[in-house]
């Protein structure tokens, strides 16, 4: 079996990030082993300047993005990403492949990954990996294009306008299927 997957749409700015950090939360409160990663927004006066990384369970949070050319710097779209931290983010996912949390989030999949960049090569082998839930962020117009692209045939997918109480117990449900290797 591989993994369940489980996606979290919405518009840009709609609120998936805090969703996800909501349902982290709740799920934590239930003890089920959980990892991975969200990416907040950087607001500088109602502007959105940039992104961070910020790690599950340890709340590091690294800088992932920025309007501005930092420290080792790629540039994709309007956005300056960081390489250091995106190498680390596709290290926790290549990490989660080998221990195997009951869930892992990961935020987001999206246009950057359907052109083969970000987290594309490590969130392929993650969608590979067996016996874990997976809580995945994406923009609502690269819905169809991420099931596709990482042919993602069963999947559950939530609107953030979902009650969190139905997508708690589905996690629950589908994390407490365990290990069955």
């Amino acid at each position: 079996m591989g993994p369940r997957i489980m996606l979290l749409f919405g518009q840009q700015n709609e609120g998936k990030t805090t969703k996800l950090l909501e349902i982290y939360k709740e799920i934590i409160k239930l003890e089920i082993d959980s990892e991975g990663f969200v990416a907040p927004g950087v607001w500088h006066y109602g502007q959105k300047t940039g992104y961070q990384l910020l790690e599950l369970p340890s709340l590091l949070s690294l800088p992932l993005a920025s309007l501005v050319a930092d420290q080792n710097p790629v540039q994709y779209g309007r956005f300056y990403f960081n390489q250091t931290t995106i190498e680390y983010g596709n290290q926790l996912i290549l990490d989660a492949i080998k221990t195997k949390p009951a869930v892992f989030f990961i935020d987001e999949i999206g246009r950057f990954e359907l052109e083969g960049h970000i987290w594309h090569d490590s969130f392929h082998l993650l969608t590979q990996s067996k016996n874990m839930t997976l809580i995945v962020g994406v923009r609502e117009q690269y819905l169809a294009g991420v099931k596709e692209k990482f042919k993602l045939q069963e999947t559950i997918d939530f609107h953030i306008s979902t009650d969190i109480n139905i997508i708690i117990k589905c996690l629950q449900k589908t994390a407490s299927l365990g290990n069955l290797d």
